[in-house]
């Protein structure tokens, strides 16, 4: 289990050192993984990892450019926008892509199926499974791309950081085919994780009801069923979760008592409140970045111990 961190961002090397130790990285092991890597990437884009019915579900691969053939952490990146706007190839999530691939990662920027897209009628659990496919996709390709499919990790802002979330506490259903779509770390940005909490924020409010169909208190079950505060259990992975007090559209609620819960069920938690974040600061690289990084060391520094290569 971990801490609730109250962070200010005064400089990048505080940021750093502040995220690594309360993560529970050694200074030394931490800026071991941050080691200067040349600022080459590679690129596939818009690979195509699933169908439905015709609609192409794509996602684009940013790889470092010297990570050679030994296996390394995949990160899936999965952008805001309500569930209804956004695509996977907005600033933010490709300059964060860019930035996990610099640091030697597999970087995958996912595009799911929203809500209100002209001539279909998609709503939950639709994004959700997409964002499952994916993740089965990058484990069934692990070996072309030199992925670690013990080291996948969810990273997403907002409606991004609720499907990340989903994604760290829910598998494949009965009979789903295929490897395991479990993550195996979640970093959530400002992400839902209790639909049931009331919004103030119109658009939050209109997204919400798109997603589920309806007023969340007219649709109990699905409401439910759509919040990772439901799915917590022992298998739920390690999350790591960044809020800003600033922020008007997602209520702190929402990561209290996800880490609560998270913390009851004996999964390690940090949760990070940054006093002078708001909703969209709180995914700036500057502010989430060194979190993040310390976050995907500590996880695959756990995971070559669990699996240690062979």
């Amino acid at each position: 289990m971990g801490p609730t961190v109250r962070a200010t961002i005064p400089d990048r090397f505080r940021r750093e050192t502040t995220a690594a130790s309360q993560i529970g990285l050694s200074r030394g092991t931490f800026l071991m993984h941050l080691a200067p890597s040349p600022p080459a990437t590679i690129s596939h884009e818009a690979i195509v990892y699933g169908d439905i019915d015709g609609y192409p579900l794509t996602l684009d691969l940013i790889l470092p450019s010297n990570g050679g053939d030994s296996p390394r952490p995949a990160i899936i990146l999965l952008h805001g926008g309500g569930w209804v706007f956004g695509i996977s190839g907005v600033q933010d999530m490709r300059d964060a892509a860019a930035q996990f691939a610099k640091a030697g990662c597999v970087a995958a920027t996912v595009e799911y199926r929203r809500t209100r897209e002209p001539g279909h009628a998609w709503t939950w659990p639709d994004p959700f499974h997409d964002c499952q496919t994916a993740v089965r996709w990058l484990r069934t390709h692990a070996s072309h791309y030199a992925i670690d499919p013990d080291c996948i990790i969810a990273y997403g802002h907002s409606a991004g950081g609720h499907l990340a979330a989903m994604l760290a506490v829910r598998d494949n259903g009965p009979g789903e085919p295929g490897p395991s779509s479990r993550v195996n770390g979640s970093i959530a940005l400002a992400g839902h994780m209790d639909l049931r909490i009331p919004y103030t924020d119109e658009f939050a409010i209109n997204s919400l009801q798109d997603l589920l169909g309806g007023a969340p208190d007219a649709v109990p079950d699905r409401t439910l069923d759509a919040s990772p505060i439901t799915w917590v259990d022992g298998q739920s992975a390690p999350f790591l979760m960044l809020y800003g007090h600033a922020d008007h559209q997602v209520a702190p609620t929402h990561h209290r008592t996800m880490a609560a819960a998270l913390q009851q069920a004996g999964t390690a938690t940090t949760v990070v409140e940054v006093p002078d974040a708001d909703h969209f600061t709180i995914a700036d690289w500057r502010c989430a970045g060194p979190w993040a990084l310390a976050f995907v060391s500590a996880t695959a520094t756990r995971t070559y111990q669990e699996h240690p290569p062979s």
